[in-house]
C-alpha cells in the first residue's frame, strides 16, 4: 500500500527532463517518470520522498497514470489529490482502482473535478460507490475538451448510470468510450443506450457486456445513424437476440468507415443473420467481424454467406459456436470467393465432420492469405483431416493450426506432417485430445517446421505410449521447438511403436500391438 507517512521508506529524486528515471524503495515500490509523464505502480511511497513536491513546483506533468496493482492509504490520497490539483497542464489521467476503499476513490474523484485540461481520463476496475460515480461524472462538466474516456469494468447503479448518461452532453468532442462490462441495472441500460444521440464524433465505441436487451436496441441504433465516423464498435455479450439485430442492422447501413464490429454471444439466430446480411452492404472498409456464439444453425450460416460479398476486405472472421453443421459449412466454404484478403478464420464448435472439412478444404484457394485457422472441436476425423492438409498448398502462410478435441488418428497426423512441406511457416500446431498414438505422434515430430525455440507442437491428451513419450521429448530437446505432451489417455489393444533416435531424427523400429492400459 502507498504509505506516505513511514520514514521507512525513504527514497532519493533527481531530476531528469528527458531521461526514463525509476526510483525503487527497498520493497520494490516505483515511480518512472519519463519527460512529462510520472507512473505510479506497486506499493510503498513514503511521505519523505520529496517527488510530489518538487514535481508540483516544476509544474511539468501532463500525464500521471497510477497502474492496477496501486492501493492508496487515506493519508496517501489525500497527499495525491492536493498533488493533482496543481497539475494545471495535465492531459492524460489513468486510474485503476483494484481494491481502494470509498475514501481514498472520493478524495482521488474530487481532485479532478476542476482539470479542463484532461483530454484522456480512465477510471477503471473498481467498485464506485454511487455518489463517486454521480460526482465523477460531475467532474466532465469541466472537460469540454476530453476525447477519451475510459470507465470499463464498474458496478454502476441507476443513479450513477443517470448522471453519467448526462455528462455526455458536456463532452461534444469525445472520440473514445470504453464502457466494457459496466453492470449497470436494465434502468441505467435504458438511459445509457439514449445518451448516445449527439455523440456524432465517435471513432470507438465500446459496449461489451453492459445487459443491453432488444428494447435498448431500438434507442442504440437512432444514436448509431448519426455515428459516420465510427471505426470500432463491440457489442458483445449483451442480450439483442434476433429482434434488436434486425433494429441495429438498419443503424449499420450509415456506418461506411467501420474496420472492427463485434456481436458475439447475442442469442441472434438465423433470423437475425439475414438481417445482418442487409446491413453489412455498405460496410465495405470492414476487416474484423466476430459473429460467434449466436445460435445461428446452419440456416442462419446460409443467410450470412450473401453478406460476404460487401465485405472483400474482411481480415479476421470469428464464426466459431454457431452448430452451422455440414450443411452451413458447406455454404459458408463456397462464400470464400468473396473473401480472398482473410488471414484468420475460427470456426470451432460448429459440428463440423469429414464432409463440412472437405468443403472447406476444397474452397481454401480462395483464400490464399490465411495465416490463422481454429477448427478445434469439431469431429473431424482422419478423412476430414487428409482433405484438410493435402489443401495447404494453397494457404502457404499458415502460422497457427487449431484442430484441438476433434477425432483425428494417425492416419490423418501422418498427412498433416506430409503438409508440412506447403506451410514451412507453421509455428503452433494443436492437436491435442485426439486419438493420436505412437505411429503419428513419431511422425508429426519429424516432420514439423520451423524448429524454433518459440514455436510449439501441443499432443497432449492423445494416446501416446509412456515409451515413445519419452523418447518424443528428447527428440525435440535436440530440436529445440516446444512439445507439449502431457496427460495422455490409455486405451486397450493399443499399438506401441519403438522409435530409434538418429540425432534429431526418430525412424520407427517396430510396431506392437498391446494392451497399453498400464504402459
Amino acid at each position: 500500500m502507498i504509505n506516505l507517512n513511514d520514514d521507512f521508506y525513504k527514497m532519493k529524486y533527481k531530476k531528469y527532463k528527458n531521461k526514463y528515471i525509476t526510483i525503487k524503495n527497498q520493497y520494490g515500490g516505483t515511480i518512472n517518470r519519463y519527460g512529462p509523464m510520472l507512473e505510479v505502480t506497486q506499493e510503498n511511497i513514503d511521505e519523505n520522498y520529496k517527488t510530489l513536491e518538487e514535481l508540483k513546483k516544476t509544474d511539468t506533468i501532463t500525464e500521471l497514470i497510477f497502474r492496477s496493482n496501486t492501493t492508496i492509504d487515506n493519508d496517501g490520497a489525500a497527499k495525491i489529490a492536493e498533488f493533482i490539483k496543481k497539475l494545471t497542464k495535465l492531459t492524460k489521467f489513468q486510474f485503476s482502482n483494484n481494491g481502494n476503499d470509498d475514501q481514498v476513490i472520493e478524495k482521488i474523484v474530487e481532485s479532478l473535478k476542476n482539470l479542463n485540461t484532461l483530454k484522456h481520463l480512465t477510471f477503471s476496475e473498481g467498485n464506485i460507490s454511487s455518489a463517486d460515480f454521480v460526482a465523477l461524472a460531475s467532474s466532465f462538466k469541466s472537460m469540454s475538451g476530453l476525447i477519451h474516456l475510459n470507465l470499463s469494468i464498474n458496478n454502476i447503479d441507476k443513479e450513477g448510470a443517470i448522471a453519467l448518461a448526462n455528462s455526455f452532453e458536456q463532452m461534444p468532442n469525445l472520440t473514445y468510450l470504453d464502457l466494457a462490462y459496466i453492470r449497470f441495472d436494465s434502468h441505467g441500460a435504458d438511459a445509457l443506450a439514449k445518451s448516445f444521440k449527439n455523440m456524432h464524433n465517435l471513432t470507438s465505441l465500446d459496449l461489451n457486456n453492459i445487459r443491453f436487451d432488444s428494447e435498448d436496441a431500438i434507442e442504440l441504433a437512432e444514436c448509431f445513424k448519426n455515428m459516420h465516423d465510427l471505426t470500432y464498435l463491440n457489442l458483445s455479450s449483451n442480450n439483442f437476440k434476433s429482434e434488436g439485430v434486425i433494429v441495429l442492422a438498419n443503424s449499420f447501413e450509415k456506418m461506411h468507415n467501420l474496420t472492427y464490429l463485434n456481436l458475439s454471444k447475442n442469442y441472434i439466430g438465423s433470423e437475425g443473420a439475414s438481417s445482418l446480411t442487409e446491413g453489412f452492404k455498405n460496410m465495405s472498409k470492414l476487416t474484423n467481424l466476430n459473429l460467434s456464439s449466436n445460435n445461428f444453425g446452419s440456416e442462419g450460416a446460409i443467410a450470412l454467406v450473401p453478406g460476404f460479398t460487401h465485405t472483400s476486405t474482411l481480415q479476421i472472421l470469428n464464426l466459431s459456436s454457431n452448430d452451422f453443421g455440414n450443411k452451413g459449412t458447406i455454404a459458408l466454404a463456397e462464400g470464400f470467393t468473396n473473401m480472398s484478403t482473410l488471414q484468420s478464420l475460427s470456426l470451432s464448435s460448429n459440428s463440423i465432420d469429414n464432409e463440412g472439412a472437405i468443403a472447406l478444404a476444397r474452397n481454401f484457394h480462395n483464400i490464399s492469405d490465411l495465416k490463422y485457422l481454429n477448427l478445434n472441436h469439431n469431429t473431424i476425423g482422419n478423412e476430414g483431416a487428409s482433405a484438410l492438409a493435402d489443401s495447404f498448398k494453397y494457404i502457404k502462410q499458415l502460422t497457427e493450426l487449431n484442430l484441438v478435441g476433434n477425432n483425428i488418428g494417425n492416419d490423418g497426423a501422418s498427412a498433416l506432417a506430409d503438409s508440412f512441406q506447403y506451410i514451412l511457416q507453421l509455428k503452433y500446431l494443436r492437436l491435442d485430445n485426439n486419438k493420436i498414438s505412437d505411429k503419428g505422434a513419431i511422425k508429426l515430430v519429424n516432420s514439423f517446421p520451423n524448429k524454433d525455440k518459440y514455436n510449439i507442437l501441443n499432443l497432449s491428451y492423445n494416446y501416446i505410449s509412456n515409451k515413445s513419450e519419452s523418447t518424443l521429448k528428447q527428440t525435440v530437446m535436440m530440436n529445440t521447438y516446444e512439445l507439449q505432451i502431457n496427460g495422455q489417455k490409455k486405451q486397450e489393444n493399443s499399438q506401441i511403436c519403438i522409435p530409434n533416435v538418429n540425432g534429431s531424427h526418430m525412424t520407427i523400429a517396430e510396431c506392437e500391438d498391446v494392451d497399453d492400459t498400464n504402459t
